[in-house]
């Protein structure tokens, strides 16, 4: 959060002398006006000419340090924050910007003395409680954190800041049901409040009560993390109404995953008589093409056209009242004819042993991207003890794809990303395999949509849709899940995975295999 500190104006032309302004005095104010406009850029400028003339002023060099950080210049930020520091040890609106600057370049145990100190010259600083247990939090320190929670809530039952982390904490850790109650307080003492009930509707989608976690769920548009996102439309959104003749627009709303997930809902909608237009990402436009047969795929970007009604497809299954007895199935998939097994067994698959594809690591911009991929190195005991009995295929894109080039083991992986363009490439190529092993990225849920067999590697607490507890995925019926039984314990995950690895190998691995050896004969 971006702060100006006022600087007293003198009241007179004497007082100016008098506190050191003298005929400057009319930049400052100047300065300060443009800050509070926003116009960061001519108001640093002023600042800067100020601080040459009046270089012991601490509120000044705080406001230097502001702008910096507003126009995202973190180093400078701390630098100018620390000489305003160095002038005034206890101007806490320094300490507290330093903190949260730190923060985000990810100086945890920086920031957290930055936070630790405020308390130190305000034992009654609410805010910074809150700050330093989210610092304590990033640090995966949830005991101290909640302690310092505690500490929070004993001077103010009713703080809601506070309440919320504590929750977030909870879920963390695995409890959900004492989350649920923090974000159920939350929720009562500010029912408009809507990161209360985004917190809550994941709680509740993990523990598979859906019409309400679908209802609290619709709360997210309002959130600071995706109210950007929301878009303007002509036409209304539809929330149930009869659709028969009548065009409905659906449209991506967030991930590659979730477009997978949730296009199974489009057939039904067109079995209602809608015709249906789909926008969705660039590399899914192919695939979805194919695989729901909508009556038109659109590229997120292009002109919209004509219909009667809009929505998004994340908001499909609470529109049509989805549970757990009632999701619908994946509209499968069934090869376009591109000639993708020959290629790849031109290109060294030998047809005789098991086909096994293998994705490690999800898209490095996503907010859990730390705790839901895994490195390449982890997969090598498991993978390198099965390499001469197996073809592995890389299913890996992106930058972490280049993991592959760091052991010497993996030179036996088919990189598959050098010949995908876009999933429906993927999809051809994943039909000719006989297993896939992803963790949670799209390429897990197309193998699920697709319904071949598909292994997920899940974190200790993982998205919502995953449920807890579970091996298996009422979305994807032909997944099996392996699961953290601690935070960031991977190393149990993959024993397990390697047992039934194994125990596949010798049955529905060699099956696969042989019957594809037949084939070519």
């Amino acid at each position: 959060m971006a702060r100006v500190l006022d600087i007293p104006v003198p009241a007179s032309e004497e007082a100016a002398v008098a506190l050191g302004w003298g005929d400057d005095l009319p930049v400052l104010t100047e300065s300060l006006r443009l800050h509070h406009d926003g116009k960061i850029d001519q108001a640093l400028a002023l600042y800067l000419w100020l601080d040459a003339r009046h270089a012991g002023n601490s509120d000044l060099k705080f406001n230097i340090g502001e702008c910096y950080r507003q126009r995202r210049h973190l180093s400078q930020a701390v630098r100018a924050l620390r000489a305003a520091l160095a002038i005034d040890p206890e101007l806490i609106a320094a300490h507290e910007s330093l903190g949260e600057v730190l923060r985000e370049q990810q100086r945890l145990p920086e920031s957290e003395a930055s936070f630790r100190r405020i308390l130190e010259l305000d034992a009654n600083h609410l805010g910074a409680f809150g700050q330093l247990a989210s610092v304590l939090k990033a640090q995966m320190r949830y005991d101290e954190a909640m302690a310092v929670i505690g500490e929070a809530l004993e001077k103010k039952p009713d703080f809601t800041d506070a309440l919320l982390l504590l929750g977030t904490l909870y879920y963390e850790k695995g409890d959900i049901e004492t989350a649920v109650t923090l974000f159920r307080r939350s929720v009562a003492l500010e029912p408009q409040w809507p990161q209360a009930h985004f917190n809550l509707s994941q709680c509740l989608l993990l523990q598979g009560i859906f019409p309400e976690g679908w209802r609290e769920y619709e709360w997210r548009d309002r959130t600071s993390a995706l109210m950007a996102q929301v878009r303007d439309f002509a036409a209304p959104r539809w929330s149930g109404e009869p659709l028969c003749g009548k065009t409905l627009l659906l449209f991506s709303e967030q991930g590659l995953g979730d477009t997978l997930q949730y296009a199974r809902y489009i057939p039904l909608l067109m079995s209602a008589g809608a015709t249906v237009i789909l926008e969705c990402q660039p590399q899914l436009v192919r695939l979805m093409a194919h695989m729901t047969k909508a009556d038109r795929v659109i590229v997120r970007g292009e002109t919209l056209p004509p219909c009667d009604f809009q929505t998004s497809l994340m908001r499909l299954p609470h529109v049509m009242g989805t549970n757990l007895a009632t999701i619908p199935p994946s509209p499968g998939f069934h090869s376009t004819g591109d000639a993708w097994g020959p290629t790849l067994s031109a290109r060294g698959l030998a047809p005789q042993l098991p086909r096994i594809g293998v994705c490690w690591a999800g898209n490095p911009e996503h907010s859990n991207d730390t705790n839901r991929s895994l490195s390449l190195g982890l997969l090598e005991p498991v993978l390198q003890r099965c390499m001469n009995r197996v073809t592995l295929v890389s299913l890996q894109c992106g930058p972490r794809a280049m993991e592959r080039y760091s052991y010497r083991w993996a030179d036996g992986f088919f990189d598959a990303a050098v010949v995908i363009e876009d999933f429906a490439d993927t999809a051809e190529i994943i039909d000719q395999l006989d297993l896939v092993i992803s963790v949670d990225t799209a390429v897990l849920h197309l193998a699920g949509v697709m319904g071949g067999p598909v292994w997920g590697l899940l974190p200790f607490v993982p998205d919502s849709r995953w449920l807890m507890g579970r091996t298996d995925s009422p979305w994807y019926p032909s997944m099996r899940l392996f699961r953290q039984s601690e935070q960031g314990d991977w190393g149990a995950v993959l024993i397990k995975m390697e047992e039934q690895l194994q125990k596949w190998l010798s049955g529905e691995g060699a099956m696969a295999a042989g019957k594809r050896k037949q084939e070519r004969h």
